[in-house]
C-alpha cells in the first residue's frame, strides 16, 4: 500500500508566504542602510578651492582603488558596489574640512581595512594627479548614530569608514591626517 503525503493547508501556505513576504521587505529595508549613517550631517558649504579625490592607497591594507563621487538622497548613501565612494559634500583635499571616502566591507574594496593600524600612511590622489598623503591617528567602530565622525571639520582630516559587525550594524572609522 503506498503512503500519500498530506497537502498543505491553505493556512500553512499562506503562513509560508506571509513569511516569505516580511523577511523580504525586511531585507529591501536593511539594505537601504548599508553603510548610511542614522543622521545626514551637515552639509559643507560650496567650496571651490581644495581638489576631488580619484584613488585610494593604503599600502599596508593592500588596498588600491578608484574613487567615484557619492550622494546622500532621503538618507540613503549612494555607494559603488565596484570602488571606493567620496561623499561629494564633504572637504576636498588640500584645504579645511573632513575628506570623507566610504566602501563597501568586500574583500575587493574596504575589506582589508580592518589591517590598517595608527601611523599607517594613506596616500589620496587628485583630479589633477597631485598625491596627498595622510597618517592614521585614530581607529575606532561606531554606531551609525555617531554621526560626528563623519561632520565637517575646520582643520583637514581623511576619515574613512566601512561597515563591520554582526549584519553590517557598525561602522568601522579610520581618521588621519595630512602629514606635510
Amino acid at each position: 500500500m503506498a503512503s500519500r503525503k498530506p497537502k498543505p493547508t491553505k493556512f500553512v501556505v499562506l503562513l509560508i508566504l506571509g513569511l516569505l513576504l516580511l523577511a523580504s521587505g525586511a531585507y529591501l529595508s536593511y539594505q537601504k542602510t548599508i553603510l548610511s549613517f542614522s543622521e545626514v550631517p551637515v552639509q559643507a558649504q560650496e567650496v571651490t578651492r581644495g581638489e576631488l579625490p580619484t584613488e585610494i592607497v593604503i599600502s599596508s591594507a593592500g588596498i588600491d582603488l578608484a574613487i567615484e563621487m557619492g550622494t546622500i538622497n532621503n538618507g540613503i548613501w549612494e555607494i559603488s558596489e565596484t570602488m571606493a565612494s567620496y561623499l561629494a559634500s564633504s572637504g576636498k583635499i588640500g584645504q579645511s574640512g573632513n575628506v570623507v571616502i566610504y566602501g563597501h566591507n568586500k574583500t575587493s574594496i574596504f575589506g582589508s581595512l580592518t589591517k590598517v593600524k595608527v601611523g599607517d600612511k594613506i596616500t589620496l590622489k587628485s583630479e589633477k594627479g597631485n598625491l596627498y598623503d595622510y597618517q592614521v591617528e585614530e581607529i575606532s567602530t561606531v554606531k551609525p548614530t555617531e554621526v560626528s565622525v563623519i561632520a565637517p571639520t575646520s582643520y583637514e582630516v581623511l576619515t574613512v569608514y566601512t561597515c563591520t559587525g554582526i549584519l553590517d550594524s557598525k561602522r568601522l572609522v579610520i581618521r588621519a591626517t595630512p602629514t606635510e
